[in-house]
């Protein structure tokens, strides 16, 4: 079985070596965990890790994606960082003043911070693509770098939760909750997949109330006219934590927000 997931170096010293120590530990043989990542060096901090058997480092590799990270990276606007004034914000100010970077956040906003929220859907989009052409349909997983695996993980053949899905979610009221999604590389499932992305290379995002992977996820999918199957996975009422409510309960824990130093979610399920 095959997963996906994205972090740099901070996010891998911070939380994201969960991830990958849980995989190792509860996943089988012939599965495989691919993470993507901005961070030319992250490949070097893992590989020098030997316990790390079963998880490839990948850089993104698209030119299209590379140029829309660069341009963004440095943008406060579209980092989620509120300006204080119309025209030079307070971080920016500061860094004029003292000629270095500000460490730190001043008002952040998580919908606006279109950089950190287009990883996803770029990892996604880059590993279809190249399943699409080894011709391999098996379903993959996404999950968050501040996921961890908690108990032995079972073949998506056994769940039956996941028949016959092309894109698994967990739906919200608000907004779908995507710390964990499942994709079948598909030509269908594909072509969903450059909508979404085109959000982010077009510059449309901008035209949505928030600029998530949430928020381009959803609207990609009330747009899309492929025949494929959407499966809401959330059975639940909870529209906080559906993934903690969910089948996925016994072996996956997202620790998402404030939950990140825990040693569980609070609304875990098990």
């Amino acid at each position: 079985m095959n997963f996906v997931s994205t972090m740099n170096r901070k996010v891998f010293h911070d939380f994201g070596y969960r991830l990958l120590e849980s995989f190792e530990k509860y996943s089988s043989e012939g599965d495989h965990l691919y993470v993507y990542t901005e961070d030319s060096k992250l490949k070097e901090v893992v590989e020098r890790c030997l316990c790390f058997q079963r998880c490839t480092v990948l850089e993104f590799s698209d030119q299209r994606i590379t140029d829309f990270l660069r341009h963004y990276r440095d943008k406060d606007r579209f980092r989620g960082i509120v300006s204080y004034a119309s025209f030079f914000s307070l971080r920016r100010f500061l860094r004029l003043i003292k000629g270095k970077k500000v460490v730190g956040r001043l008002n952040y906003n998580f919908l606006r911070d279109v950089y950190r929220f287009s990883f996803k859907p770029f990892a996604i989009w880059q590993f279809l693509t190249a399943m699409l052409s080894s011709n391999v349909r098996d379903l993959t997983c996404y999950v968050d770098a501040d996921c961890s695996f908690i108990g032995t993980i079972p073949a998506f053949g056994q769940m039956p939760e996941l028949a016959g899905v092309d894109v698994g979610y967990f739906g919200r009221p608000s907004y779908t909750e995507t710390g964990v999604m499942f994709f079948r590389p598909v030509s269908h499932v594909s072509l969903f997949c450059d909508s979404w992305v085109s959000y982010y290379l077009s510059g449309s995002f901008k035209g949505l109330d928030g600029w998530t992977d949430c928020h381009t996820f959803d609207q990609s999918r009330v747009e899309c006219n492929y025949d494929l199957r959407f499966v809401d996975l959330n059975a639940s009422s909870e529209t906080n934590h559906p993934i903690a409510k969910s089948f996925l309960a016994p072996f996956l824990d997202h620790r998402k927000g404030d939950r990140k130093p825990m040693e569980f979610s609070p609304e875990l399920t098990r």
